[in-house]
């Protein structure tokens, strides 16, 4: 299983999208943090 997320997904998620409805109660994996702290340091 592949829980990573492509770079463009995570510039929509987090520098494009601007409405938020609810949170999931699912786990994020370490990588997936990892590269949320990526694309925010840049």
């Amino acid at each position: 299983m592949n829980d990573s997320l492509s770079h463009d997904t995570l510039e929509r998620l987090f520098l494009q999208a601007r409405s938020h409805a609810a949170w999931q109660d699912k786990p994020v994996s370490d990588n997936q943090l990892r590269e949320l702290y990526n694309l925010t340091a840049q």
